[in-house]
């Protein structure tokens, strides 16, 4: 058994003795933030210049809850920066849904992939599979079957997976569930980095959220009670900071330098 696996179990043991309360944050957590809707137009362009293909796939915060448009979500603030630095017209779709897993993502949403290549993929998963309490033996095989879907569909490829959600600043989330929950989120990021290790040209991201410093560092006015649109999902200052983030990560890999330059 390998340690991922067992820090779950210990997890699981120290939260035992408070499960009922656990259980009852949840419930209220879960009542008391709104649906709201995801971004609509899943696929959009911005720019001029050589043509790059953007896809990008995941959860709640890739399908853009609490936004009308994906221009001001993690897609369109992502390709905007791409497209600003590298004079790329950037066309981006996306793939995601609220409330769906790494297996959900990888069994459902790869088989209506578009047929057309991507030249980068971006995955943004882990908040759904924390919240499922998921082993990090079954995190582990769905992301290895999603990464080999993904070559097998367009080889060569690379693939950027971003950080797990920011489950520490989550407003909504009282003391004790957000304890648990962060230190879960901490095993399934140890856990994708053995995944990542183990392929080439797929990347991940060592460090954890940290919307204050990131903001300092893009020179973004940050108030945390103006980062989450209802407690939970991202607000349009925050897609704005973490696709700046995300932006900043990618550059650091020449594959993926290489793709940006054309």
């Amino acid at each position: 058994m390998h340690a991922n696996q067992l820090k779950y179990r210990l997890n699981l043991l120290l939260m035992l003795p408070f499960a009922p309360l656990l259980i009852l944050q949840g419930k209220k957590v879960k009542a008391k933030v709104p649906k709201i809707n995801p971004a609509m137009e899943e696929s959009g362009h911005i720019g001029s210049g050589k043509p790059l293909k953007l896809l990008c796939l995941g959860e709640s915060a890739m399908a853009g809850i609490g936004e009308s448009s994906h221009k001001n979500a993690i897609a369109g603030q992502l390709s905007g920066l791409i497209s600003a630095k590298y004079q790329r017209e950037v066309h981006w779709e996306v793939l995601a849904e609220n409330g769906i897993n790494l297996r959900d993502l990888h069994r459902k949403y790869l088989k209506a992939a578009p047929t057309e290549i991507p030249d980068l993929i971006v995955v943004a998963m882990g908040g759904n599979d924390t919240f499922e309490m998921r082993a990090p033996r079954d995190w582990e095989r769905d992301g290895e079957a999603l990464i080999r879907k993904i070559h097998l569909l367009w080889p060569g490829v690379p693939i950027i997976f971003m950080h797990l959600p920011p489950i520490h600043e989550f407003p909504a989330f009282p003391f004790l569930l957000k304890r648990y929950m962060c230190r879960h989120a901490a095993i399934l990021s140890a856990s994708l980095r053995n995944v990542v290790s183990g392929f080439e040209d797929v990347f991940f991201p060592a460090n954890e959220i940290d919307f204050e410093e990131w903001g300092e560092r893009y020179q973004v006015e940050v108030k945390r009670e103006e980062l989450f649109c209802d407690g939970v999902h991202p607000s349009q200052k925050a897609y704005q900071i973490w696709a700046e983030e995300i932006f900043r990560f990618m550059q650091v890999f020449k594959v993926i330098r290489n793709v940006l330059k054309g």
